[in-house]
């Protein structure tokens, strides 16, 4: 494996998050776990393009909210609650941003022409 491979395996790995005891692992998990929750929902949900975009930047807009607001917390203090936060607010952002599209944006079933 070439020397820039290798570099970019390691810049890709949170081999640091291993030094903190593995308690920031349960958050990345989350948040991963999350986050494939909400590709397949963008997949799956029966809205058009512009629906799917303005969920997607509900769901960036809500992480970066949450970001913000357990930047100055402790971690190890606060564990519960910023477990729960991060898998919480981004999944109720969406589901009522959703619910609040949901009409305006649903994708029209394509009528084949019948001759």
């Amino acid at each position: 494996m070439s020397s820039k491979k290798l570099n970019i395996v390691f810049q890709l790995l949170p081999l640091s998050l291993f030094a903190s005891g593995g308690y920031v692992l349960k958050a990345l998990a989350i948040d991963l776990f999350i986050f494939i929750v909400f590709l397949i929902f963008i997949i799956k949900v029966k809205l058009n393009l512009k629906g799917k975009i303005i969920l997607i930047c509900a769901y960036i807009v809500s992480m970066i909210v949450l970001f913000q607001l357990i930047d100055s917390v402790n971690y190890l203090d606060n564990l519960k609650l910023i477990n729960l936060s991060s898998g919480i607010l981004p999944t109720l952002t969406v589901i009522i941003v959703y619910y609040l599209i949901r009409n305006k944006f649903k994708r029209e079933k394509t009528v084949a022409n019948t001759v």
